[in-house]
């Protein structure tokens, strides 16, 4: 039973394309997978940045409320401060001029 040399280089043509086949094929599932992977990847990220940004626009918001807040009490404050001390400028007056009318 001889081999003619035709059909030796087919059978191995044959196998070698059979393995270049089912490389070129596991290389598409895996650039496949990585493919979703990469875009799993992104819309994490993307969901990431997403609440990231909110989160930090709610802390922009509540240090710009706070700030609005102690301004609001400072100048409260000052308001209150000068009014006492009105009232304290007036009783103090009052008082001199009854001490003063009392002498004389």
């Amino acid at each position: 039973m001889t081999v003619s040399a035709e059909t030796l280089f087919m059978a191995i043509f044959g196998s070698l394309l059979s393995v270049v086949v089912g490389a070129i094929t596991v290389n598409f599932k895996e650039l496949r997978s990585f493919k979703d992977d990469v875009l799993a990847n992104y819309a994490r990220r993307s969901e990431i940045n997403t609440v990231t940004n909110e989160f930090r626009s709610e802390i922009k918001e509540m240090r710009e409320y706070f700030h609005n807040m102690m301004e609001k009490s400072t100048s409260e404050l000052k308001e209150s401060m000068r009014e006492s001390e009105d009232r304290n400028r007036e009783r103090h007056e009052q008082l001199l001029k009854a001490f003063t009318s009392s002498k004389g």
